[in-house]
């Protein structure tokens, strides 16, 4: 098991490089609902099991459910 399937949060900058999103589509997600996310003083993490729960949601490509 690599490092990053063994995080169990990341912060914004570390989801953002394991998912190639920047942080305004990662905030975007945040604000909709669509990706939860916690905080901790002024950092704000995504738990793993969240941002794999997150990136299992995404609509698959070709039309096939």
């Amino acid at each position: 098991m690599s490092a990053a399937t063994a995080r169990s949060a990341f912060t914004i900058a570390e989801f953002g490089d394991r998912y190639r999103l920047g942080r305004t589509a990662i905030y975007e997600q945040i604000k909709t609902g669509n990706l939860v996310a916690r905080k901790i003083g002024v950092k704000t993490l995504i738990l793993a099991e969240d941002a794999e729960r997150w990136a299992s949601s995404l609509p698959r490509l070709g039309g096939s459910a």
